[in-house]
């Protein structure tokens, strides 16, 4: 098995799939919503993003929709949430290589943690060359 295929192998449990839906209404907050989401996914250099948000506001599906939307959407999409994190930290990340990193609840992870994705999403670790996506209820 190639180095490629173990960590496709690998991250295939934690992929995500395609929205489950769209931005719906015509208020202005739903507009402006659709325009954000629209612009961060044409974004040629595709840079981090936070999604901030009360709990189930679908913040995950918005993420999605960015991923999705953007030429990156043939690479995978990684959802990682605070326990896949804490019990395989490095065999993960360094699996991630080049796809989309989805963290979950980046404000329940410890510093050090915080500091290592920071790290990885300002490209001054080497082997990822993926798009970070967080997300945060505060």
């Amino acid at each position: 098995m190639t180095d490629a295929s173990a960590a496709i192998s690998l991250l295939t449990p934690y992929a995500t799939g395609r929205p489950q839906r769209g931005v719906v209404g015509s208020s202005r907050y739903a507009q402006r919503l659709r325009q954000e989401l629209i612009k961060a996914s044409k974004d040629p250099e595709s840079r981090t993003l936070m999604i901030r948000g009360e709990p189930g506001l679908g913040k995950d599906n918005l993420a999605a929709l960015v991923h999705f939307g953007s030429s990156r959407r043939r690479k995978l999409l990684v959802r990682l949430q605070p326990a896949d994190l804490r019990s395989k930290v490095a065999t993960l990340l360094d699996a991630v290589e080049d796809n989309t990193l989805l963290v979950i609840g980046v404000d329940q992870l410890d510093p050090d943690l915080q500091q290592l994705l920071a790290e990885m999403a300002s490209g001054q670790r080497s082997g990822f060359s993926g798009r970070m996506i967080f997300t945060s209820e505060t």
